[in-house]
């Protein structure tokens, strides 16, 4: 387990932030754990049966590609019109305004994405 106290190299340090919150993965040690990380985002978005129509038909790589325009915006105050334009250019699909409020919406819906109010010291 990570303990702060302890000096810890680059390597370690990048291990903990990408193995994310899920210390008993740690038990099987840290090829599993990072395995886990990264097979907890693919099943994310297999919504072939779902009851939900909000859900249903929804096409799993536009998920991935709005998910990606999220991360590259972290720490922004990009708008919705900054990230179609960033979806748009870096990805090989356009999306137009009521598909990407779908999704976003679906996001939301699932607790994978919430809109946050800008910190104001004020």
């Amino acid at each position: 387990m990570f303990d702060p106290n302890d000096k810890h190299s680059l390597l370690e340090a990048a291990f903990y932030i990408c193995h994310g919150g899920r210390p008993l993965s740690l038990a099987k040690g840290r090829k599993r754990a990072l395995l886990i990380t990264k097979n907890y985002y693919s099943p994310l978005f297999a919504f072939e049966n779902s009851e939900n129509r909000k859900f249903r038909n929804k096409k799993p790589e536009i998920f991935r590609i709005i998910l990606r325009s999220y991360a590259r915006n972290v720490s922004t105050s990009a708008r919705k019109k900054s990230m179609l334009n960033d979806i748009n250019k870096n990805d090989d699909r356009l999306l137009d305004q009521s598909t990407f409020d779908e999704y976003v919406e679906a996001l939301n819906d699932l607790y994978v994405i919430s809109d946050i109010n800008a910190w104001n010291p004020n």
